[in-house]
């Protein structure tokens, strides 16, 4: 056999089957990846899991997939065989074989009469590529007398690599799984690497946020909840008139753990209000995380939301009692803005923990107005920016006592300016929250990076002037 094999310069996976006629049905291999523990220092072992379709085969006919001898080492298979029909051979890389694309070969082969290849079978091997291994070329032939029948490249039998918990839908809880292996090379759970890259970065997460809500077949029961005994997080909704014709409402959560993503759908009377637009709260960034922020969607006058946490740090527990602002929108009303409020509705409300396990919620049935009277200031105030240190964005924070423009320096440890934010003419009021305070995103004037370091922020608003430090940390 292997002197076939050098004949006719084929590489690696041999099948040759009973002795039933070729059907002129297309083969299809499938195949799911595994990225292994790893045995021995310095390599890299994942698994390929192949499927091939129903598919009978002449004597002498098989096919072949090809493994690029630059990105494949070590290829075993894994007991027990295919099958009782079957035996498997794995065949040594031979230098005698000129052939570029030749390396190991296994052998699979009929030991009966119309045996089929129905199983799904298995080989490990060492990946000497980048990234994380993918589709294969493959081909079709007979043996006697040599031809090439057919040919084409195997395909993914994770057909939604985005529902990334296979629970047949993708939910917050998907996003969480991602969220929690965001920047591994490779990730602990290989699942979370969406676009099978080798590592879990924001594609990953646009992979999933782009299917958010989509659901295959008969969904299975969401995890299990972390806690039973009460409600871990309370909500409340609170609205208020920010003027004659909008209305802002927050959506608030005590949180009494920590928590890794949320999603919730806002639905409220079109006839009444009309979306201005919304903005992420301060939720994940009171916990010292980074927050990836689905973009909002807009469904039949159901506004639907979500947010995880970016786990790139060990992050900090709130006090308990502390409120924080999950999301702001702004509404436009009509003469009877009261009435409008109280259309809006909170609908599937999910939390999550880093472990992607739901937990329990107090979801309210009714909006909290408070009255549109300002809250009255009486000193103005530059508070700490949030979070510090921070890598690469920050939010900063402050107060005003009178109507002011506001303009923000930032220098450097030597005292250079490198950067000035300009949020512009603003009411007296508090400007503490995510969504109001002044942003900075970490780059300098010209958009570039800034390095790590000690870092003074100066505020300007009419005669008051104020400086805090900050500290980058890379």
């Amino acid at each position: 056999m292997k002197s076939v094999w050098r004949a006719f310069v084929l590489a690696n996976l041999l099948l040759v089957s009973g002795a039933l006629p070729m059907t002129t049905q297309a083969v299809t291999i499938e195949y799911e990846v595994a990225d292994l523990t790893d045995t021995t220092e310095g390599e890299d072992l994942w698994q390929y899991t192949y499927r091939v379709s129903d598919r009978i085969f002449n004597t002498g006919h098989g096919f072949t997939i090809l493994f690029e001898q630059t990105s494949y080492g070590n290829i075993e298979e894994t007991p027990p065989p295919v099958n009782e029909d079957w035996d498997i051979t794995v065949w040594q890389p031979d230098s005698a074989i000129p052939d570029a694309g030749a390396y190991d070969a296994l052998s699979v082969t009929s030991k009966v009469e119309g045996a089929s290849l129905t199983d799904a079978f298995t080989v490990t091997f060492v990946w000497l590529g980048e990234g994380a291994p993918g589709p294969q070329s493959f081909e079709v032939y007979q043996e006697q007398p040599f031809n090439i029948l057919e040919s084409g490249q195997t395909v993914s039998g994770q057909t939604q690599p985005w529902d990334v918990n296979g629970d047949q839908q993708v939910d917050i809880f998907d996003l969480v799984l991602v969220a929690g292996e965001f920047g591994k090379t490779p990730p602990d759970n290989p699942a979370a690497d969406v676009d099978s890259n080798g590592t879990v970065d924001v594609f990953d997460l646009v992979q999933v946020a782009i299917h958010f809500g989509e659901t295959y077949d008969s969904p299975t029961a969401a995890p299990g909840a972390s806690s039973l005994t009460g409600p871990a997080i309370a909500m409340k909704m609170v609205a208020q008139s920010t003027d004659e014709k909008h209305v802002t409402i927050q959506i608030h959560a005590h949180p009494s753990t920590m928590l890794a993503g949320f999603q919730l759908a806002l639905s409220f009377d079109p006839k009444q209000l009309s979306l201005v637009k919304v903005v992420e709260g301060d939720f994940f960034a009171a916990q010292g995380h980074q927050s990836y922020w689905l973009p909002p969607k807009m469904t039949n006058s159901r506004l639907q939301l979500a947010s995880v946490a970016l786990h790139t740090g060990a992050g900090r527990a709130l006090t308990d009692g502390v409120s924080t602002v999950l999301a702001q929108a702004t509404f436009q009303t009509g003469e009877d803005a009261n009435t409008a409020m109280q259309s809006i509705r909170l609908e599937n409300v999910s939390f999550a923990d880093s472990a992607g396990r739901a937990i329990l919620v107090n979801v309210p049935h009714h909006v909290e107005i408070r009255p549109p009277s300002p809250i009255t200031i009486r000193q103005n105030t530059l508070f700490q920016n949030f979070p510090n240190p921070f890598n690469p964005e920050t939010w900063i924070p402050y107060q005003l006592s009178t109507n002011a423009v506001v303009t923000i320096h930032i220098y450097n440890a030597q005292g250079h300016l490198i950067r000035s934010l300009a949020p512009g003419f603003r009411s007296a009021g508090r400007y503490t929250e995510r969504a109001a305070a002044a942003y900075w995103d970490g780059r300098n004037q010209s958009g570039e990076s800034i390095s790590s370091g000690l870092y003074y922020y100066t505020i300007h608003a009419g005669d008051f002037t104020a400086t805090r430090k900050m500290l980058v940390v890379k």
